[in-house]
């Protein structure tokens, strides 16, 4: 059974994108402490707000996203929110290479900071919606193919594929931090700006390829709505069923 979830074409479409964004998800969890305090240099009192930020970056994607699904479908969704996503968090640290930020730890940089957090995150949890419930068309695509269902075989694969990802992010991560040299026990602001910017240009990069990679993937996904809502009245037929 894992052998034909993983033979099925639009299956391992779907396995592209989602590795990608899972690998990136991974290593950006993995960093973010570096990220928010000694890149961002965030205080204590603006840490407190990101959990705001975030939540309601999830509510403007609960009342959006199924609009943004039956207007453009899953696939192209998918694509687009994962690069409006991952533009949205790589703009702050272009400009703050190039002299445009703020002052580090200010309530100015951290306003802007959640911004931008906002945007991306609102964008990534769009995507990820939209790509996992791809899932739910390969299922009813193998079913009118085959005749069986196996709704368990696709959705541990994703989960096999999500772990694995997660891992393999985390273990960039890593990666980055020893080749940055990044120092032990140093408070923020103390850490070396060469070693600062090591970190931020493997990060970007690393972002940045995943993400169109990402990207890439999903926009190629073969199963459109109009033949998901074909297959689903063929199956109903095949059952007898009024579609």
């Amino acid at each position: 059974e894992i052998i034909e979830a993983f033979s099925e074409r639009a299956f391992l479409i779907f396995a592209a994108g989602a590795l990608a964004a899972y690998v990136s998800q991974g290593m950006t969890f993995a960093l973010s402490n570096y990220l928010y305090y000694f890149v961002w240099q965030l205080s204590e009192a603006q840490i407190a707000i990101y959990p705001l930020v975030l939540f309601f970056s999830v509510v403007a994607v609960f009342v959006t996203l199924g609009g943004l699904h039956r207007r453009y479908g899953k696939a192209q969704t998918g694509a687009v929110t994962t690069l409006v996503s991952m533009t949205f968090w790589l703009i702050p640290y272009g400009l703050h290479a190039a002299g445009y930020w703020p002052q580090l730890g200010s309530n100015a940089g951290a306003a802007m900071l959640f911004v931008f957090i906002f945007i991306s995150n609102a964008a990534g949890v769009a995507a990820v919606i939209s790509a996992t419930s791809m899932v739910a068309e390969i299922v009813e695509a193998f079913e009118h193919k085959t005749g069986r269902r196996a709704e368990g075989s696709f959705y541990a694969g994703n989960w096999l594929v999500q772990k694995s990802a997660t891992g393999l992010g985390i273990l960039l991560a890593g990666g980055m931090l020893s080749l940055a040299a990044f120092p032990i026990g140093t408070a923020p602001g103390a850490v070396p700006a060469a070693v600062i910017a090591s970190l931020i240009v493997m990060y970007c990069a690393a972002v940045l390829t995943l993400g169109l990679a990402s990207a890439f993937w999903l926009a190629r996904f073969p199963i459109s709505r109009d033949d998901h809502e074909r297959r689903l009245a063929a199956i109903a037929a095949d059952h007898g069923a009024a579609p």
